[in-house]
């Protein structure tokens, strides 16, 4: 293969599994969501700690959200993500605005809750709070809350492969198949996805294989699970089957777990939390993972553009292609897509004018088809 010997780094995004079922960013806390749940045994298999019902938790979660999106002289939040931020601010310290502001979404009742024990609003059938009750007991309970949408979103990341048919013969699946077996082992994955997609596709690859990067201890150390001369995948924003493992501080690799346990789920979902993540549970895949691409003689992004949820994402990718400025760049995020041009702004503030970023005008999957890996990299 010609470019076989060049270094191209993928950067992914929501776009990437969008196509396969996955949420984009407003579809993440969604009515849609709690109907799937309802119909996910998995989901339902048991209580939460406190013994109540994942299905009213999750009703719970999306009212709040609701309320807060429909504020009539102010927008608390607009998607998903800003409202886990403000919760993940507010649990932290009581004294907080947003600790305030979100229980102000409920401002009689729940200054009576709050001159009292939460558990005493009981369904007397049950011993249990009502589910009228629930969205009352969260906005007095930021840790429930903060919890509960973590749970909620981790769901919505593991709903749509929950059930994959036949991958192999899949004609959803085959573009992805294609780009796959198309990848090198001096190539790298950056993903930003919470989603499972690419441990789906990979025993199912005939010219190539995936490896991820993985904490292996408190230190930071990395483990490496998957065959040595595939790709390596780098989870910057942790995945849903991993999990935290309190005897070593590692983390275990399995099926879709987060949304069993959020407690113990490694997820960079929006908020300090996050950052918290980043810089040290998850520092040395990130810090490998942009050596990676300070390298890459070809980077493309597909389906990510930037959130404004990812303050440091963004500092780290665009700090790393100004120090190569050598790389072609290239864009995937659908025709007409609204976020090109501020996309294609910002990596061009780090190009040359020779090595401008180049926008197809494609979804990931036509990219997926069509694309000829030798062609990334040349002038």
């Amino acid at each position: 293969m010609a470019g076989s010997d060049k270094k191209v780094v993928w950067i992914l995004g929501a776009g990437f599994s969008r196509p396969l079922g996955g949420p984009l960013l407003n579809g993440l806390i969604s009515p849609q969501m709690i109907g799937d749940f309802t119909n996910w045994a998995d989901f339902q298999e048991e209580k939460t700690p406190e013994g109540y019902d994942k299905i009213g938790c999750a009703e719970a979660v999306h009212q709040i959200y609701s309320l807060g999106c429909a504020q009539k002289n102010a927008t608390f939040w607009s998607n998903p993500e800003e409202f886990i931020e403000r919760v993940d601010l507010a649990r932290r310290d009581t004294t907080n605005l947003w600790d305030f502001r979100i229980r102000k979404l409920y401002p009689a009742k729940s200054l009576a809750m709050r001159q009292l024990d939460p558990l005493t609003a009981l369904d007397p059938m049950r011993g249990l709070p009502s589910p009228d009750d629930l969205p009352l007991l969260f906005v007095n309970d930021m840790q429930l809350l903060h919890r509960e949408a973590v749970r909620f979103v981790a769901g919505a990341c593991s709903y749509f492969t929950r059930d994959p048919r036949d991958i192999r013969n899949s004609e959803l699946w085959m573009p992805y198949l294609n780009w796959a077996n198309k990848l090198c082992p001096q190539d790298s994955i950056l993903t930003f996805n919470y989603d499972n997609v690419l441990d789906l596709m990979n025993p199912f690859l005939t010219e190539s294989t995936l490896r991820w990067a993985i904490p292996k201890n408190k230190a930071g150390e990395l483990r490496f699970e998957g065959l040595s001369r595939g790709a390596t995948v780098f989870q910057l924003h942790g995945h849903v089957g991993w999990q935290r493992d309190d005897e070593d501080g590692g983390v275990l690799r399995g099926a879709p777990m987060a949304f069993q346990d959020p407690d113990k789920a490694v997820l960079g979902l929006p908020g300090p939390s996050k950052k918290e993540l980043s810089e040290k549970h998850l520092d040395q895949i990130w810090n490998l993972a942009f050596s990676k691409l300070a390298m890459a003689d070809a980077i493309v992004f597909v389906g990510y553009r930037f959130p404004e949820s990812d303050g440091l994402a963004r500092h780290r990718i665009l700090k790393a292609l100004r120090e190569n400025h050598q790389a072609n760049v290239h864009i995937v995020l659908g025709p007409r897509n609204r976020d090109i041009a501020r996309v294609k702004a910002m990596i061009d503030w780090t190009r040359t004018e020779a090595t401008s970023a180049e926008v197809e005008q494609m979804w990931a999957e036509d990219f997926f088809a069509a694309f000829d890996r030798d062609r990334l990299s040349e002038g």
